[in-house]
């Protein structure tokens, strides 16, 4: 019912009645249902409409803002006022991620060379964790080995799609997006609706796992379980993450340990549901498992001492992030440890030569 209600008036076939759909979080789901069912539709049209209108006062005149920022003085207690041209930009690089993310590759990231470090760093560190993981024995053999082929499989997606290069391909990917300047709220919707058909037009379809989840001018990197697969946009490509002419162990010491953050997810207490195609299974033997789960205690408890202010941290919460942290940096740091023991060697070698 529901599908066929969205894809109405669309060319996108529905989904065949024997063709399973997953529900990530069926639970939350259910919660929603029963939660809903007893409630006016009198307030569910008024948190329909509100949502609405949410998404859409950037497009809206200034008054529909002044509301906005009035209710967010009130209800945050901070006032928020951004000036227009900063509106309009963001707007800009919303809707059109991959034609400004362009703009920027052409002038900062023509020749590559900020790509190809990051892509030498991701295989460094990676190979550090496979090399590290001859240390953990608590591990049995057989998980070790499944962990060193998650290991060997992971993917990498630096910087931005390279179909942004092509002319063609970027004009086809906005076709059907209507653009009139003098009619921002028009132009939104036509950005809405072309963003909801993409993502509808997926439905019976293979994953894309070589696709970017985020805009490349984003300021992340990120780890993605289910595709065994990490993004380093290009916005990150850039102080204070990483820049040319600066030592090596600088850039490692920031961009480094965010890619080993990112590796370690692939390990976390989630990371370690998935496999090295990203499938849900269990793979880690029942001893091994009993072990990740003693050491995540300890440091859960580690982290429950930490006191920010006048508030502790929930070390169960904060888990999965302290787990990246910690691996991150410990290998992006050994690596940098060993390229410097490696330089003094060579040193050593060119003097007894001479």
């Amino acid at each position: 019912m529901y599908f066929e209600e969205v894809l109405h008036g669309t060319n996108i076939p529905f989904p065949a009645s024997d063709q399973k759909l997953m529900i990530v979080y069926p639970d939350a789901i259910k919660n929603i249902v029963l939660w809903l069912k007893d409630k006016p539709k009198s307030l569910l049209a008024n948190e329909i409409i509100w949502n609405v209108f949410r998404g859409l006062i950037n497009a809206l005149p200034e008054a529909f803002r002044e509301a906005q920022e009035k209710y967010i003085q009130s209800d945050f207690g901070i006032k928020i006022t951004a000036s227009r041209w900063e509106t309009c930009t963001g707007l800009t690089d919303s809707y059109f991620a991959y034609a400004t993310a362009l703009l920027y590759v052409n002038e900062n990231l023509s020749e590559d060379a900020r790509i190809k470090a990051a892509a030498e760093m991701f295989t460094e560190i990676k190979n550090q964790f496979i090399d590290g993981l001859e240390e953990q024995t608590w591990m049995d053999n057989a998980t070790r080995a499944q962990a060193r082929l998650k290991l060997k499989k992971m993917k990498k997606l630096i910087g931005f799609p390279t179909f942004i290069k092509n002319p063609v391909k970027l004009n086809k990917f906005y076709k059907n997006v209507q653009v009139n300047q003098y009619r921002v709220l028009q132009n939104t919707l036509s950005v809405w609706k072309d963003q909801v058909l993409k993502e509808m037009n997926k439905l019976g379809k293979p994953p894309n796992n070589s696709r970017f989840l985020m805009p490349p001018l984003t300021v992340n990197a990120f780890y993605v379980p289910s595709a065994n697969a990490m993004t380093i946009l290009a916005g990150i490509l850039q102080p204070p993450f990483y820049k040319d002419d600066r030592l090596k162990a600088l850039n490692y010491g920031s961009l480094g340990m965010v890619v080993g953050h990112e590796i370690t997810h692939g390990f976390d207490d989630s990371g370690i549901e998935f496999d090295e195609n990203g499938n849900l299974r269990q793979w880690w033997t029942k001893k091994s498992k009993e072990n990740f789960v003693k050491r995540s205690t300890c440091l859960v408890e580690e982290y429950n001492k930490v006191k920010i202010f006048d508030y502790k941290v929930d070390g169960n919460k904060t888990l999965s992030e302290n787990i990246a942290d910690n691996g991150g940096l410990k290998y992006a740091f050994r690596l940098k440890a060993e390229g410097r023991g490696r330089l003094k060697a060579e040193a050593q070698e060119t003097r007894v030569q001479r």
